[in-house]
């Protein structure tokens, strides 16, 4: 689509808010917080934590006891978070309340999802033509009434805080002075800086967004590439300072990330994993096929978006192009593809204001349609939210047979404990924990791909971090490197004590060499029932 040839100035004349229909917009937008509210505290489970809620719970304890962001006290910095930010913010909210960092998360996340609506009102408002500043309530009310942003808000996870990045995003693209081109410069450079505190990978859209901005309004090239420019250098100071604290200059999940590339070219790889690649992009384009549609329907009758709209939609691209070359290790309900809502509801509501013809106010015909949009969107998210109700108690039950022994295992200090399961079991143990998978050990994420790594990890084990004194087995869902079973002259060294009494998937072994082997037999016997099979790794 080419940009429509607008009078406005590239800072955009918006759309004011009548000065009789303010007390409507401000008791629509109080309506909208309050029934999202509502939904985030009360009919999902609060908070709605799932398993690796507890990865950001560990670090942020640390941080508030004076530990630093650290996943083992005593240890190298290892970066298993996904954004630096999240933890940081719950380490300063623990340290100053002494309160549960799931309670604490659950509450700020419903803060930063209320600013989330409210920045989407303020970027619609700029965006929306004159006289149709009442669509900008259609959009913050569709957001609030979102089942995956609901969900997201207080799972424990930076999630909200990206999808308020993404909002602060679009609102700049509406405001980015690119008639003083120095500043607009500054504040790409400056707000990709921010937003990769945030997600590492957020400033793929925040970048996108600001660059469209200033090239839909200059034409000028050369200044794209100075902001790119200036923005990758902001990111790259920001990544070797994080080095010189962590083990490694990214996150490690970065490290752990299956490319597109690798699935093309790994022999059977493909095959197994498209369905379950597909799904999550089918799903996706499901919950967002109402935007979709009708910013669609504007390119059918030949209507062209402003320019700041079109930068916001070029970013959204941009952002899903990404995601889908790079498959998460596990992206549930849609937790990296969430945020992109934010863009795909503000362009898509603008679609909407160019479909609706007045330049006033609305007819008749159209509120009741308008009335009838909602109503649609309303019943959609209802019948939504139930479906992903049901998921987040599954999500939330999954790993809760661990919990009592990780706090078991609290009680037994300098006990090494291994495991896939680096959620509530390193949570509540709060010892020396070897992520088996990675996300949280350096060693595991930057050699677990290596031919020889067998080799590797009994070195390591025996020579650097020390063989655990409990390895908690997950016999399903768990990649072969990271289960210890598929070394022998490791898991050799081990004694099986049975499945977790109520989930059988789980396994406990004891090393048999272990100074503290017969107190931790006894204090883990009672969550176990005998093996039934002669190879405990079956």
């Amino acid at each position: 689509m080419k940009p429509m040839p607008v009078r406005q100035s590239p800072e955009h004349i918006h759309a004011p808010v009548p000065k009789h229909q303010t007390l409507i917009h401000a008791l629509g937008l109080t309506l909208s917080i309050f029934i999202y509210a509502f939904f985030v505290r009360f009919y999902f489970q609060f908070p709605s934590t799932v398993e690796d809620s507890y990865i950001v719970f560990r670090y942020a304890s640390h941080f508030a006891t004076g530990h630093g962001l650290s996943w083992n006290v005593g240890l190298p910095h290892d970066q298993g978070m996904t954004g630096l930010a999240w933890s940081t913010i719950i380490g300063l909210a623990v340290r100053i309340t002494g309160k549960d960092p799931a309670i604490l998360s659950g509450y700020l996340g419903i803060v930063f999802g209320a600013i989330t609506i409210l920045f989407l009102y303020a970027t619609l408002i700029r965006l929306l033509p004159l006289g149709k500043s009442y669509l900008a309530l259609v959009g913050a009310f569709a957001l609030a009434l979102t089942p995956i942003f609901q969900r997201h808000s207080a799972n424990g996870l930076e999630t909200i805080l990206a999808f308020l990045a993404f909002t602060l995003t679009v609102y700049l693209a509406t405001i980015l002075p690119t008639s003083s081109l120095v500043k607009a410069v500054a504040i790409t450079a400056l707000a990709s800086g921010v937003v990769f505190l945030i997600r590492p990978d957020a400033p793929a859209f925040t970048l996108t967004v600001l660059c469209a901005t200033i090239f839909l309004d200059t034409r000028k090239i050369g200044w794209v590439a100075t902001a790119a420019i200036a923005a990758v250098g902001f990111v790259g100071i920001e990544t070797a300072v994080m080095r010189s604290y962590f083990t490694t200059a990214l996150p490690l999940p970065f490290y752990i990330k299956v490319s597109l590339n690798e699935l093309l070219h790994t022999h059977g790889m493909l095959q197994k994993i498209i369905p379950w690649v597909l799904s999550f992009q089918l799903g996706f384009f499901s919950a967002v096929s109402i935007w979709l549609g009708f910013i669609l329907l504007v390119v059918v009758r030949g209507l062209r978006l402003p320019p700041r709209a079109l930068s916001i939609l070029y970013g959204a691209v941009v952002f899903y192009l990404y995601l889908f070359t790079v498959v998460p290790v596990m992206n549930f309900e849609m937790r990296y593809q969430a945020p992109l809502f934010v863009p795909l509801i503000c362009v898509g509501t603008v679609a909407i204001s160019l479909l609706v013809e007045t330049s006033e106010r609305p007819t008749r015909n159209q509120r009741i349609a308008l009335a009838g949009l909602c109503g649609v969107v309303i019943l959609a998210s209802f019948g939504a939210a139930s479906q992903l109700k049901a998921a987040v108690i599954e999500l939330h039950g999954d790993h809760l047979a661990v919990e009592p022994v990780g706090k078991r295992l609290h009680l037994f200090p300098g006990v090494r404990i291994a495991s896939t399961e680096a959620g509530m079991l390193a949570y509540y143990e709060d010892g020396t924990f070897l992520d088996l998978v990675g996300l949280n050990n350096t060693f595991v994420a930057l050699n677990h791909d290596r031919p020889n790594y067998g080799a590797l990890l009994e070195n390591y084990l025996s020579s650097d971090f020390g063989y655990p004194d409990v390895y908690v087995r997950k016999a399903s869902e768990t990649a072969s490197y990271a289960d210890l079973c598929t070394y022998p002259r490791i898991i050799g060294q081990y004694k099986d004590l049975g499945a977790l009494k109520g989930s059988p998937v789980y396994s406990l072994f004891l090393l048999r060499t272990s100074p503290q082997y017969s107190k931790l037999q006894e204090a883990l016997t009672e969550f176990t029932v005998p093996a039934s099979q002669a190879d405990p790794c079956k």
